[in-house]
């Protein structure tokens, strides 16, 4: 099976891709966000957007599974760590991911504000 990408073909050795589920994507852009989110060069604004735009686009059957997956796992250290990057960076308006999230030009551009 091969793909066409900006006018080159990759050839994949099986043909099966696989993704993680939105629930999964979130807990690793959550860790990403904090691991980053005093850095200089984008305190972590892209895991901001990217965390923002997952949530928008997930749909029942994402947010079915996602409750899934925090009620089976909702004990576990990864799944902790996640709930209290949430708690800490995204619950309230004045909190750093969401202050992060605003100044990511996506973000601006969608709005159009700037900051």
């Amino acid at each position: 099976m091969s793909i066409g990408t900006l006018g080159s073909d990759i050839v994949l050795k099986n043909e099966i891709i696989f993704l993680p589920s939105a629930f999964n994507f979130l807990i690793l852009k959550l860790c990403a966000f904090d691991d980053r989110k005093e850095e200089e060069s984008d305190f972590g604004q892209y895991h901001a957007w990217d965390i923002f735009m997952t949530i928008v686009r997930m749909n029942k059957a994402d947010w079915d599974s996602a409750k899934k997956h925090l009620d089976v796992h909702s004990t576990r250290p990864y799944i902790e760590k996640a709930v209290e990057i949430r708690k800490n960076n995204f619950s309230d308006l004045t909190n750093l991911g969401l202050l992060r999230l605003r100044e990511y030009p996506a973000y601006k551009r969608e709005k159009g504000v700037s900051l």
